[in-house]
Parts: C-alpha cells; sequence; structure tokens
C-alpha cells in the first residue's frame, strides 16, 4: 500500500512538472460590507488535479492557509465558514474603517493587492511545481446599500470610500 501511494505521489509530481500551466485560477470575488465593516466574502476558484489532489488528501487545508495569509496580510481576525476544492467562504472583522455622522454613514476600503499570495507562495517548497494565477476574473465590493463597484481581471483594487444615508 505505501509502495502505490509513494508511485502515485511520484507520479503527480512528475507529470505537474510536465504540466506546469495548470494551476490555481481565481474566478469570482464578492466582498458584501456590512454596516459595521465586516466584509463577508464568497471566493471561487479552479484548482489543478494535483492541487484538488492536495486539498483532497488533506497536504494543504485551504481554510488554514487562506485564514493565516489574511490575518498577516491586513492585520483582522478572519473567520472561515468553509474552503474546499472550488470556493471560499469567510468573514474578515472590521474589514471597511467605518464613519457615523448627520445620519450616514461612509465605509472605506483598504487598497488590496491580489500579487502578494504569488509573493507568500514563492516561499513554499513546490512553488515551482506551479503557476497560479490569482487574480479574478470578476471582483465585486458591495455596500450596506447595495452601490457596489465591480473589477475585470486586475491584480488589485484600490481603497474604496462610499457614503449611504444610515
Amino acid at each position: 500500500m505505501k509502495k502505490s501511494a509513494g508511485l502515485l505521489i511520484f507520479i503527480l509530481l512528475l507529470s505537474s512538472l510536465a504540466y506546469p500551466a495548470l494551476a490555481f485560477q481565481a474566478d469570482n470575488l464578492t466582498i458584501s460590507l456590512d454596516p459595521e465593516g465586516n466584509a463577508h466574502v464568497a471566493f471561487t476558484y479552479h484548482l489543478s488535479w494535483l492541487e484538488y489532489f492536495a486539498v483532497f488528501t488533506r497536504i494543504v487545508d485551504p481554510a488554514i492557509e487562506v485564514r493565516q495569509f489574511l490575518e498577516e496580510n491586513l492585520d483582522r481576525t478572519v473567520i472561515v465558514q468553509s474552503a474546499g476544492t472550488d470556493s471560499t467562504r469567510l468573514t474578515v472583522e472590521s474589514f471597511a474603517a467605518v464613519e457615523r455622522s448627520d445620519g450616514a454613514t461612509t465605509l472605506t476600503t483598504p487598497e488590496m493587492s491580489f500579487t502578494a499570495a504569488q509573493k507568500v507562495l514563492e516561499t513554499y517548497w513546490f512553488s515551482p511545481l506551479i503557476n497560479p494565477d490569482f487574480t479574478p476574473a470578476i471582483t465585486i465590493v458591495r455596500f450596506p446599500d447595495g452601490y457596489e463597484e465591480t473589477f475585470s481581471s486586475v491584480a488589485g483594487i484600490p481603497s474604496l470610500t462610499h457614503t449611504y444615508s444610515s
């Protein structure tokens, strides 16, 4: 049994060298802000079969990786509701700054760069084996009043400020 598992892992690694372009691809990122500035995040993506295998066999746990990356880079508490082979749902507490005045609420989000994820990935031993694309095809930032900003295939989004009647 151990020999067949070792052979399977060897074949998977060898195959990944032959097809390094088959890797993680970000699809959609939706950030829905609540009136307190918390972000409820839905992220969908595609994995290569090697990455799928790593997640399925628990070699890599996306919930832990995503939480650690976001907490370190945003300096905020992250609660992962679910993380799997095709999507992650999480909450980032106090993601946006909140200012209330004269019956209006202003939310300001931080600037975000998806290239930071690539730099973190480069620190792992297996980074030469994969070629991920962390840039979501569509990124939506939705505010509590329904106003939203949409970005297509950009490597980051600027800080956004939106004021609405509360």
